[in-house]
């Protein structure tokens, strides 16, 4: 997704973060309206408490998914970001702190 908006800002207010694992669902996540998002700056949603560390919140850069305890990773995970029109915008492979499982 960093790539996709390198060059370009974008509002991700509404967006939605869909994560699959073998071609099941396994997490969704939406924004909040209005989220700014400045080309080449980057934000990060973290799952369960991971954002609750010794990281500093940053507002608008820093999005807490609480009610999912982690997100997947490996081979077979796909995150998808669609647009609240629920066309695709960006389908990724984000990189995943040491926290993720």
């Amino acid at each position: 997704m960093a790539e996709v908006y390198k060059w370009q800002d974008v509002d991700l207010g509404g967006h939605i973060l869909i994560q699959t694992v073998e071609f099941g669902l396994y997490a969704v996540y939406q924004f909040p309206s209005s989220v700014p998002l400045v080309a080449g700056e980057e934000l990060t949603v973290f799952a369960g408490s991971a954002g609750t560390g010794p990281c500093a919140h940053e507002p608008k850069k820093h999005f807490f998914f609480t009610s999912q305890p982690r997100w997947a990773s490996g081979p077979n995970c796909v995150t998808i970001l669609t647009r609240p029109d629920d066309k695709v915008r960006s389908l990724a492979n984000f990189r995943l702190s040491k926290t993720s499982v």
